[in-house]
């Protein structure tokens, strides 16, 4: 017989910083959000170029972009009449550049 010893798992880590973090991944663990950060963290755009890239209904958009808002990672400046916006999160940004470092073939362009 094959005896396994169990130990005991010490989480560093208070559950309030897993729950920040799981917010962050969900926030772009959705396809159309997650090629939004992309952009807003290379450069500040407004949104009816979100819509143009993504041809989609405005609403939509406005509604990702308040889930940017909520989560506190979007720099939101008024233009006039337009509003831009960029990811204002080093961490956020830190995330989009780990995921896209081996996969730049720049297909958006910024």
């Amino acid at each position: 017989m094959l005896y396994v010893e169990c130990r005991l798992i010490v989480l560093d880590v208070d559950e309030e910083v897993f729950e920040e973090k799981c917010k962050i991944v969900k926030l772009l663990a959705n396809p159309i959000r997650l090629k939004m950060a992309y952009i807003m963290s290379k450069r500040e755009v407004c949104n009816c170029e979100l819509e143009k890239l993504f041809k989609v209904d405005p609403t939509l958009i406005s509604h990702h972009l308040k889930r940017f808002k909520e989560a506190g990672v979007l720099k939101e400046r008024r233009e006039g009449k337009w509003r831009k916006y960029r990811i204002d999160d080093e961490k956020v940004k830190k995330i989009i550049e780990v995921l896209f470092e081996e996969n730049t073939s720049g297909r958006f362009k910024l």
